[in-house]
């Protein structure tokens, strides 16, 4: 569901989702904590979980007494903590921050959705000697309806230049997986997949290593996403490279570049179970130096084996290209360690397995790349065997279990005569998102002992359970979904019935508003099978403010938040145009342009739901007029009326909505004092000599208020020739660091005579007073900005002007400008430019050519005597200037 704050009231609104929800609709409010601090050495975590914290752990060693606020460790250290097997879910900052600690173990943990700053933050200079080996960290995407600007990483190193801090064998899957900020000299990063890309925030390394010894060291990683490191030639186009830079020696990585087919091309054994290991015929076999594989070195042992429909019994079974045809002939093959992979489809036949493997080593038998292999049966007498993604229909027994030390994951048993599944001697048998539905008997258990299972569907079996009392008494069960009879346990949930899509069919898709849909630990569908999308359904088309080159579409998602966007054609041609809504929500609204005067349009929308769900409208039509509007002047005030003409101040408009809907070449709007709610953000930019202005008109602040809910109270995104001045920002969303005015390749901008906070601080998780990025011709006078983070950050503009500023309390540094040129900042003065505790220059110059920038006749100022107000930092080469 979507809820609401309204502050003002201090009243929550709640509209809980329409899907049926196996627990009665309720709230939980919990305080953003920290789970545990550890703040001393020789400590040992294992198999502890961490769910709905703030922080689960922070570790790092105790201030020293000082001056009030000061975070000063002295010679304090935390050290030989070791972290291993524990899990941290939806905490909503991080995993693990760990700060000022060395011979630290990170291992074996899991992780989902810790959304700030994701998995492990490692921090400051004191962090040497540690270690981050074979954990597993999934997405931590923000799911807060209004997406924020990500600064999260699986794994990072942040504030500090940290020594010897080594990330071996791990799996980071989210498109933020690892950032150095700044490097670790002497660091091995090696042997990880990487979901998403690698990146490194300064590319100052060569100033940071000075020795052989001191080289980063990375090789053998797989990174499917791209490496960002400024100052250095990554070649976003190879798959391969291997670098020997007196910084780094970059060797035998493979790098997909955000291209599944390159990772089709790999071969490896199936990435969907994170099995990196290389079929037979790769290209990655042999192909580094020294004549080593590219990619993970030790990716796994045991002999991988492939079984498909249109394989051959003839064949190696090493590849999916070379798969066996008999399932049998395959599952005789296996040995302790080893996999086989069914291809999807469907086989007539009975699996039995007699050869199982050892503790450590266990057989696995596996769907491929999560799919669903359909079997006539599967009956196991050998120990030590994991089964994943197998599924059984109408057979006597589905599953016929005779030995110990089993598991089955995702595996499904439907319609069974008999059993389901029936265990004799299977002790320490687990059951993970299985699916035992309309059977005879759903677990038959009999007298094996120890057995569990969670996160699984038991539904239509007429009788659910039988078991002999002992199995009975010490089976544990939590978190599983029921409809007919009862199951000992924890946390189970009983139902009338699951909805699945079509059981006479075979297919036990949930429906999307089943009240398994989204009910185990991390929120996803409990048993064995997908969930079906919720329909999504487009209304109230229609296309409005037209003009001969201009037009807004609107349209209404009312039952689900999505983002969409509008295609458009000249009537009769091929040719489509395209202009996107840019916000989530259920109602949207995109600026259409370049088109032509006096024409006929067709056009059609098409919306992506929030939760994986898609539609397209209906082709409609539209006209453009024949002749451009006369540039007018309107009116908005506080008091006023969206209904009226507002072209007095008698009639004037009452929201920027309106106005940025209206807006015009040519057009002025001036904006009486008082609050406005929406966002400046108009649907189309001005010409030359005809700029859109924004003016405050009068005595008093105009005053955009972001109420918390806005992260961009101004944004300009692809637009030109736009005048804003004289309005006052304040209340912006914290937490997104987007920026309180955002521009996006623009031109022609001016900003003048505006105020960031009015009565307080504007917090850095708000971000920049100024984020501009690809602009060109924009000139930012008279300005006040009160806190932010970086208040002024320009990245590859072009033509800026910075004149006569006032910038006060910084969070991290007053300015930061990126990779721009022909730039003037003049006549500003910056005050406190960063927070007490933290000693950061004013302005930090990355990529900057020294003669393309002027920077004279400014005023920097600070009370506080660490602040290197007077600092230039220059991130490409050695700073430009040094002193106050």
């Amino acid at each position: 569901g979507t809820y609401f704050y309204d502050q003002s009231k201090k009243m929550l609104y709640v509209r809980f989702t329409a899907a049926a929800q196996p627990a009665q609709p309720g709230v939980r409010i919990q305080r953003s904590r920290v789970a545990l601090r550890i703040n001393g050495s020789y400590i040992h975590l294992k198999g502890l979980w961490f769910a709905n914290y703030g922080d689960a752990i922070i570790v790092r060693p105790n201030y020293t007494v000082g001056e009030p606020g000061a975070r000063d460790f002295g010679s304090n250290r935390v050290q030989h903590v070791t972290i291993e097997e524990c899990g941290f879910y939806a905490n909503s900052t991080q995993g693990i921050q760990a700060i000022a600690m060395q011979w630290c173990l990170f291992k074996n943990n899991h992780g989902r959705n810790n959304a700030l700053r994701g998995g492990i933050m490692m921090q400051r200079d004191q962090a040497q000697d540690n270690l981050a080996i074979g954990n597993v960290f999934g997405s931590c995407r923000d799911t807060r309806r209004l997406e924020g600007n990500h600064v999260h990483y699986l794994i990072s190193q942040y504030g500090g230049v940290g020594q010897r801090n080594h990330i071996i064998n791990n799996i980071l899957d989210d498109p933020r997986s690892f950032r150095w900020k700044p490097v670790c000299p002497g660091s091995r990063f090696e042997g990880n997949y990487l979901g998403g890309n690698f990146a490194v925030d300064s590319g100052m390394t060569t100033r940071l290593v000075n020795s052989p010894e001191q080289r980063l060291v990375l090789r053998h990683n797989i990174i499917y996403g791209n490496i960002h490191w400024p100052g250095n030639d990554f070649d976003n186009s190879k798959t391969s490279m291997d670098r020997y830079d007196p910084d780094k020696v970059f060797l035998n990585n493979y790098l997909a570049r955000h291209d599944q087919k390159n990772m089709n091309t790999a071969l490896f054994a199936d990435p969907a179970y994170y099995d990196f290991r290389l079929q037979e015929g790769s290209p990655l076999r042999g192909a580094g130096v020294g004549g080593l594989d590219l990619g993970l070195l030790s990716p796994g042992d045991g002999t991988v084996f492939f079984v498909g429909p249109d394989g051959n019994d003839q064949n190696s079974g090493k590849s999916a290209a070379k798969a066996l045809r008999s399932v049998q002939a395959a599952a005789d093959r296996l040995s302790p360690g080893d996999t086989l992979y069914i291809l999807p489809g469907k086989y007539d036949v009975e699996l039995l397995l007699t050869r199982g493997g050892s503790e450590g080593k266990p057989v696995r038998i596996r769907a491929h790349g999560k799919k669903t292999a359909w079997l006539a049966g599967v009956k196991i007498a050998a120990p030590f065997v994991e089964l994943a993604g197998l599924a059984v229909s109408g057979a006597a027994v589905g599953f016929e279990l005779q030995a110990p030390d089993l598991t089955l994951r995702d595996c499904g048993a439907y319609q069974c005569r008999e059993a389901g599944l029936r265990a004799a001697g299977a002790d320490r048998l687990a059951l993970f998102n299985c699916t035992l539905a309309d059977n005879q008997t759903g677990l038959d258990l009999g007298a094996s002992q120890h057995v569990q299972i969670r996160d699984s569907i038991l539904a239509g079996n007429q009788t659910l359970l039988a078991a002999e009392s002992t199995a009975r008494n010490e089976l544990l069960t939590s978190h599983n979904v029921i409809a007919g009879g009862v199951l000992p346990g924890y946390s189970n949930w009983q139902v009338a019935e699951l909805r699945f899509a079509n059981p006479g069919k075979n297919d036990y898709r949930l429906q999307w508003d089943s009240p398994a849909a989204a009910c185990d630990s991390f929120c996803s569908p409990a048993g064995a099978n997908s969930v079906l999308p919720k329909p999504l359904l487009i209304s109230n088309v229609k296309v409005d403010y037209l003009t001969p080159n201009t037009g807004v579409a609107f349209w209404e998602t009312l039952e689900d938040d999505s983002f969409g966007y509008l295609e458009y054609w000249v009537q009769g041609d091929t040719k489509k145009l395209r202009s996107s809504s840019p916000t989530q929500g259920t109602r949207h609204a995109a600026g259409l342009k370049n088109l032509r005067p006096d024409t006929t349009y067709e056009y059609r929308v098409r919306s992506n739901g929030r939760r994986g769900n898609y539609a397209a409208g209906e082709v409609l039509s539209f006209r453009t007029t024949g002749t451009q509007p006369a540039p007018r002047t309107y009116h908005l005030s506080p008091d006023g009326d969206d209904q009226a003409d507002g072209l007095t101040p008698q009639t004037a408009w009452r929201t920027m909505k309106k106005a940025c809907l209206a807006a015009c070449a040519g057009d002025t709007f001036l904006i009486q004092p008082g609050s406005y709610y929406d966002e400046l953000a108009p649907m189309h930019g001005g010409k030359p000599g005809l700029p859109i202005t924004f003016r405050r008109n009068g005595q008093g602040q105009a005053i955009i208020d972001g109420q918390g809910l806005r992260f961009r109270l101004i944004n300009l995104d692809t637009l030109d020739h736009i005048v804003i001045d004289g309005l006052t920002l304040i209340n912006p969303e914290e937490g997104c660091r987007n920026g309180v005015i955002n521009l996006s390749k623009c031109s022609d901008i001016s900003i003048s005579n505006c105020r960031m906070g009015l009565d307080k601080v504007i917090n850095y998780t708000s971000g920049p007073f100024l984020r501009a990025g690809s602009c060109r011709r924009l000139r930012f006078e008279n300005n006040q900005g009160w806190g932010g983070d970086y208040p002024l950050t320009l990245v590859g503009c072009t033509d800026v002007l910075i004149k006569n500023n006032t910038i006060v309390d910084g969070t991290m540094q007053g300015s930061h400008i990126v990779s721009s040129q022909e730039v003037t900042i003049i006549n500003n003065l910056w005050c406190r430019p960063c927070i007490p505790k933290k000693s950061n220059q004013c302005l930090l110059l990355t990529n900057i050519e020294t003669d393309k920038i002027v920077c004279d006749y400014n005023l920097f100022y600070s009370p506080y005597p660490t602040h290197k107000v007077g600092l230039i930092r220059a991130a490409n080469a050695t700073p430009v200037v040094f002193g106050d």
